[in-house]
């Protein structure tokens, strides 16, 4: 017999499978930036098709996106160095 959510992970389900939390999912979809989702009265399932095809969207963005090379001569910002001047007299 099929089930009717054959298709469908729950939000546990697939956090186990991206290796991620489900807390991770959640930042994800409040960011607009995870995997499509949808709720079923409270529950949130995602379409493995929708899935399946976010995922390889984010590898073909990630090909096109420039490499960013830190250095480190990059600092926070508002943290004076040592010897800058930083220093207040008393």
């Amino acid at each position: 017999m099929s089930d009717v959510l054959d298709g469908y992970l729950f939000p546990d389900e697939l956090s186990t499978q991206l290796r991620k939390s489900p807390r991770t999912l959640l930042r994800w979809h409040v960011l607009g930036i995870g995997p499509p989702r949808t709720k079923i009265g409270k529950t949130v399932v995602y379409r493995i098709a929708g899935v399946q095809a976010w995922l390889a969207e984010n590898v073909e963005r990630r090909k096109q996106l420039p490499r960013i090379r830190r250095t480190s001569s990059i600092r926070p910002i508002g943290r004076p160095r040592r010897g800058d001047g930083g220093e207040s007299a008393s």
